[in-house]
C-alpha cells in the first residue's frame, strides 16, 4: 500500500492498515493472481473440468468489455501499487463507451485516506 504525505493522511494509513485488505477473500486475490500472470482480462478459471461444467470451454472466457454500451468515466491513479499502468493503457483501448479519463496523482488508497 503506498502513501504519498503529500496527499495521504498517516492517521488513516495506520487505521486502514489494520484491516487491510478488507473486503477481499482468498478468491478475489486467486481471481487477482490469474489476471496478473495470465495476460487476459477473464472470468475466474476453476480449472479444465469446471471451466467445461461453468462456461462450456477448457479456458475461462475473457470479459467481453467491449460490449459495455453505458457511459464510462474512468478515474486511475498515477501511483498506483495494486494496478499496472499497461493494464490501465490497455483498458482504455477496450472501452468503445468512454466519455472521460482522469489520472490523479495518487496510489491506490489515496481516495480513502487522503487529507482533508
Amino acid at each position: 500500500m503506498s502513501y504519498n504525505p503529500e496527499y495521504d493522511s498517516y492517521e488513516a494509513l495506520t487505521l486502514i492498515s489494520h484491516h487491510y485488505p478488507a473486503g477481499a477473500n482468498i478468491f478475489t486475490a486467486l481471481h487477482y493472481s490469474q489476471l496478473r500472470t495470465s495476460g487476459r482480462f477473464h472470468f475466474m478459471d476453476y480449472g479444465t473440468e469446471e471451466n467445461i461444467e461453468l462456461y462450456g470451454s477448457e479456458i475461462a472466457p475473457d470479459y467481453p468489455i467491449e460490449d459495455i454500451q453505458v457511459p464510462i468515466a474512468l478515474f486511475t491513479s498515477e501511483f498506483d501499487d495494486v494496478e499496472l499502468p499497461e493494464h490501465t493503457e490497455w483498458l482504455l483501448t477496450q472501452l468503445n463507451s468512454l466519455i472521460e479519463h482522469v489520472s490523479y496523482p495518487y496510489g491506490h488508497m489515496s481516495p480513502i485516506m487522503c487529507i482533508t
